[in-house]
């Protein structure tokens, strides 16, 4: 039996590994639910190794929202304690900053000696917000020409136990009105000036007292800057988020080799940088012609190599710089090891890149099996965000479509808006044969199914067949196998009418187990007479060769193996007829 199962075996490993991929039918409910909520909860620790004041006391070791990302790296513990309430139209990240200057080991706020304060808008009760397209001293002109974009408007409301003042509000990008519903009185008098040396203003020239919000264009940005009045407690927004067309990205030319110097804050990387990581980068990105699916390329690496943790063993790691740290030596971390290296990795060819920190969307409020039913997992509702949705991502641009958001970390999934609609100018042609391969996919992952099925149900079909040319091959060649094993004479006629019984029974012929032989051959004789003399004569030298001490020749065996062919012969003739 060993061959059989052995050919069995080797088809069914054949057919698992040469078969195509096949993808599921349906989606299990919990797998539904973590790609609803965007995975694990988990977040970006307040990195704060720097100076921290009174106003942002939040512990180094939980986790949430912090001003200081200069030293990256650590662990930390999740802190559930709750920020802010959204009630918005669609779920999205809440943005807060952006950062530029790698400085290798964590995010600077501005690159001090070589750029200017950016344009400052201030904010007032309710305002229409500039379009952060143009270009700003220090800032290079953004392209969104090619942009399509939906409306999402959001109602946001601080918790009164969350730490205040934040140093900027959140919502979703691109903000294009803000209107103030609530303020909340503050007496903190250091708010000013420890806010004003973050943003690295000059208080005297830049700020206007009259004013507690600025809106700061080129980076997308509103910060809090009163002097300890007016906090915006509770605030309405409407944004305007980027809708993802991936045929679109891929046609955006990358930046022309001649404006480098407009983007050098975003290709900024540390002259201390090693090479391996550049090399890697490249490795990555070699076989794709365009910055999309580069970028794509290292998203899905870094998803896919490495593994997330809130407790990474940072003693592994020997390298000054954080991201080549994180890369060849500890190979394990949280949001924050992952955006700054698909950053490092996308200036590193070229591509401008930044950094972004703020809150996943939160916990939906409402019953979230509901939408999973109807499958409408971007369906307005109200979320409850904590200290442990506090959250690190990343933003490239792209010519004509500006800044467009990416998700590296395992486990989170950016609830981005896809491009739904059919592609404009001239691009139907090759839409219809996007959506004509998808499905022709579609129908390779059903032949794929049918394909393992019928592999199966062949493999269980040919083990039937081949255990029945085994046990007949065995059958056949037993007798003469035995002839060869020295029996007498006597054991060899007694193995012979063993092989006319089985034959017998295959071919319909009764064969009782408890029936003696001469009862065995009478039923036969009854079935068809022209076997009976034959049997006779068998039954006679069966007794001889069973129960008389008479020692048979080997002119006896073959007349028994006569008288057995022949019986056989006249039971396959009766059978053809």
């Amino acid at each position: 039996m060993i061959v059989p199962i052995g050919i069995f075996f080797g088809l069914i490993l054949s057919v698992v590994i040469f078969a195509p991929d096949a993808n599921p039918l349906l989606t299990d409910p919990y797998t539904a639910w973590k790609n609803y909520t965007e995975g694990e909860r988990v977040v970006a620790p307040p990195s704060g190794n720097g100076d921290r004041d009174s106003i942002f006391p939040v512990s180094n070791s939980l986790s949430g929202y912090s001003r200081n990302s200069s030293e990256l790296g650590g662990s930390f513990d999740f802190d559930h304690s709750p920020v802010m309430t959204v009630t918005t139209s669609y779920p999205y990240y809440w943005r807060g900053e952006t950062k530029a200057y790698y400085n290798g080991q964590g995010w600077n706020n501005r690159i001090s000696m070589d750029t200017g304060l950016p344009e400052l808008t201030f904010i007032t009760g309710e305002t229409a917000l500039p379009d952060p397209q143009g270009s700003s001293e220090g800032y290079p002109s953004v392209n969104k020409s090619k942009l399509k974009t939906r409306e999402v408007q959001q109602t946001i409301e601080f918790s009164v136990s969350s730490s205040l003042p934040y140093p900027v509000l959140f919502g979703a990008p691109t903000i294009k009105t803000i209107e103030i519903l609530e303020t909340m009185d503050l007496e903190v008098q250091e708010t000013v000036n420890e806010l004003v040396r973050y943003l690295e203003l000059d208080q005297e020239k830049d700020l206007d007292d009259d004013f507690s919000l600025v809106w700061l264009p080129p980076l997308g940005e509103i910060h809090y800057i009163a002097s300890g009045a007016a906090f915006p407690n509770k605030y309405h927004l409407i944004s305007e988020v980027p809708i993802i067309n991936e045929y679109a990205l891929r046609e955006a030319k990358p930046i022309d080799g001649d404006y480098f110097g407009e983007w050098d804050k975003y290709l900024q990387l540390p002259e201390s940088l090693p090479e391996r990581v550049v090399s890697l980068s490249e490795e990555i990105t070699e076989e794709y012609g365009n910055s999309y699916d580069k970028v794509k390329a290292i998203e899905t690496f870094l998803r896919d190599t490495y593994t997330y943790s809130t407790t990474p063993d940072d003693s592994k790691g020997t390298s000054p710089d954080f991201v080549d740290r994180f890369l060849f030596e500890i190979e394990e971390g949280y949001c924050d090891y992952f955006s700054t290296s698909m950053v490092v990795l996308a200036r590193a060819v070229g591509i401008p890149a930044r950094w972004v920190k703020g809150f996943t969307e939160g916990t939906r409020q409402e019953d979230p099996m509901e939408l999973i039913e109807a499958n409408d997992y971007g369906a307005p509702g109200i979320f409850s965000v904590t200290n442990s949705n506090a959250h690190s991502w990343v933003e490239i641009y792209f010519e004509g479509f500006g800044w467009i958001p990416f998700e590296p970390t395992p486990s989170f999934s950016a609830p981005v808006v896809t491009e739904m609609d059919s592609v404009e100018d001239g691009r139907q042609e090759e839409e219809d044969s996007s959506l004509e391969a998808g499905y022709e996919a579609s129908n390779t992952n059903y032949k794929s199914i049918l394909l393992y099925i019928s592999g199966m149900l062949g493999s269980v079909a040919l083990l039937f067949y081949l255990s029945y040319l085994f046990k007949k091959s065995i059958n056949s060649f037993r007798p003469r196998w035995r002839k060869k094993a020295n029996f007498s004479p006597n054991e060899m006629i007694v193995l012979e009418l063993e092989s006319l019984l089985n034959y017998g029974r295959k071919k319909g012929y009764k064969v009782n187990e408890y029936d003696t032989l001469a009862e065995t051959f009478r039923n036969w004789g009854e079935d068809n007479p022209s076997l009976t003399p034959y049997l006779k004569g068998l039954m006679a030298i069966f007794n001889k060769a069973v129960y008389s001490n008479e020692k048979l020749g080997q002119k006896d065996l073959e007349f028994v193996e006569e008288k057995v062919t022949a019986i056989k012969g006249i039971i396959k003739q009766n059978q053809q007829r």
